[in-house]
């Protein structure tokens, strides 16, 4: 806020969701307005020495490091900004809190439920602000709906159907990285687009309270990582090693409010790129979201009478303030939701009003998660086989 110090800021993890959190840093004021703090990239830390100073140099960082410690511990930093494989968020994130930085952490949170809860204690305890990039939420058509629910403009919510879809993990050939081990990553497409859908559920809808479910793993073998880059397919004769996270996972669920659930997961969805779903159904009225059109909601609403079915709505300042301009139809995209993020996390830093999603919300996503791949362990029901006609 006016006259705040610049918050600054330590970025641990140099990939590409790293550069989002930069660019968001750096263009947060300038978008949303000088009530946001300035901010001072100051540290940017990663294991790959090459990345990490090619990487600061290009963000505008101006110092870098190996040593994630060395951030952490840093006299220099107020916020610290993990961007690193899932098993590694726990101990910086705990480090981070105990040294006193506000934090913000990529998700899913962690790697486990039980390191989740570990975290948000600690940063509740240090007393600092945390944050978990559920980015979506702050997707203007995201916020609109979650404004049409809380207002009971469709009633009383009865269904909810989310789906997460992307087809990057049917590449056969990228490697056995710490994305395809549950050491590393907790889960597979459960934990990586999983967890969004479980917090926009959890954010839309309420808690879930049981689960029924069912993983697939379609390809168990990968081939031994050869670099740090997980997207890179490996070509050529090399070893192969066991995944054993899931590439697809369906549940059910039963909200805590009673509503009912369905969940559709994958990876490995050939010709679905980033196809984020939603469908809500009310007593008075639904919704229909697809984030593959981002900026646009279709809504039916029993007091449209006249046309009783779905209207396209297209997002503008009178759907949500987080438009950029003052008329619907030029919207926003994904690296804007994590500048909005940011936006709050600073003004929370300035003693604005609380961060949300935080890391609260993160470990109770991972409970979810953790109860959907216990609920996939324990098998299916059998259901007894029908008679033959006639008998």
């Amino acid at each position: 806020m006016a006259g705040h110090p610049p918050v600054r800021i330590g970025l641990i993890g140099a990939g590409s969701i790293a550069r989002a959190h930069a660019i968001a840093y750096a263009s947060a004021r300038t978008y949303c307005g000088p009530e946001i703090p300035e901010v001072r990239l100051v540290w940017l830390a990663d294991v790959d020495e090459a990345l990490a100073k090619a990487a600061a140099a290009r963000l505008g960082f101006e110092a870098w490091t190996t040593d994630w410690e060395e951030v952490v511990a840093s006299p220099d930093v107020d916020l610290v900004s993990i961007v690193t494989p899932n098993f590694l968020h726990a101990p910086m994130a705990i480090a981070a809190a105990a040294a006193g930085k506000h934090v913000f952490c990529e998700k899913p949170l962690a790697a486990t439920a039980a390191e989740g809860e570990r975290m948000y204690r600690a940063a509740a305890a240090a007393g600092v602000v945390h944050a978990v990039d559920f980015n979506y939420r702050k997707v203007p058509a995201v916020r609109f709906i979650a404004r049409l629910v809380g207002e009971g403009r469709i009633g009383e919510v009865r269904q909810f159907r989310g789906v997460f879809l992307q087809d990057w993990g049917n590449e056969a050939r990228l490697p056995r990285s710490w994305k395809f081990a549950a050491a590393g990553a907790g889960a597979g497409a459960l934990a990586g687009v999983g967890s969004h859908v479980i917090d926009l559920a959890r954010h839309l809808v309420g808690e879930l309270e049981r689960v029924a479910a069912t993983t697939a793993t379609w390809i168990a073998q990968r081939p031994v990582a050869t670099t740090s880059r997980a997207f890179e397919a490996v070509r050529g004769e090399t070893a192969t090693a066991p995944v054993d996270v899931d590439d697809s996972a369906y549940f059910l669920g039963r909200f805590a409010g009673g509503a009912i659930g369905t969940f559709e997961l994958s990876r490995c969805a050939p010709g679905r790129k980033n196809h984020l779903a939603l469908e809500i159904h009310g007593s008075r009225g639904s919704i229909v979201y697809d984030y593959e059109r981002a900026n646009e909601v279709q809504v039916c609403l029993d007091d449209d009478v006249e046309t009783a079915g779905f209207r396209r709505v297209l997002m503008g300042p009178a759907q949500d303030d987080n438009a950029l301009l003052a008329f619907p139809g030029l919207g926003v995209g994904f690296a804007e939701s994590i500048v909005f993020q940011v936006r709050d996390l600073l003004l929370a830093v300035a003693g604005g009003p609380p961060m949300t999603p935080d890391f609260y919300d993160g470990w109770r996503a991972l409970a979810v998660a953790e109860a959907v791949l216990a609920a996939a362990d324990r098998g299916w029901v059998t259901v007894a086989p029908p008679p033959a006609r006639g008998a």
